[in-house]
């Protein structure tokens, strides 16, 4: 819906996501991709406060997904998990960028560069 720049439509479906993970439905990689994609549909609807406040959601799950895969599942982590952190936190330094939290902005975007 987002591709159609059906935004209203996207963000009902992205509310819907975040209602089965608050029902503790999914684990830590799919609770970060249903708060990250309704933070890009509210991004894209101009609230951007709200954005960032899914950012921060989607990057603590995804950085539990990480942490619970551990050292055994390295190369999937590597693959997998970390290109989807490192993308989160150079979005979410955007949208701080756009409210003008410039210092936050560029903490969100070290993170992602020693990711």
């Amino acid at each position: 819906m987002r591709r159609a720049k059906h935004y209203d439509t996207a963000l009902d479906f992205a509310n819907k996501a975040v209602s089965v993970v608050e029902q503790g439905h999914d684990d830590g990689s799919g609770s970060s991709a249903a708060y990250g994609v309704r933070a890009q549909a509210e991004a894209q609807l101009g609230d951007l406060a709200a954005a960032s406040d899914d950012l921060n959601k989607a990057e603590d799950f995804e950085r539990r997904a990480i942490a619970e895969m551990g050292p055994m599942n390295a190369d999937f982590v590597k693959r997998q998990y970390v290109p989807v952190l490192k993308g989160l936190l150079n979005f979410h330094a955007q949208v701080l960028s756009a409210l003008g939290k410039q210092n936050e902005s560029e903490a969100k975007a070290a993170a992602a560069t020693k990711l």
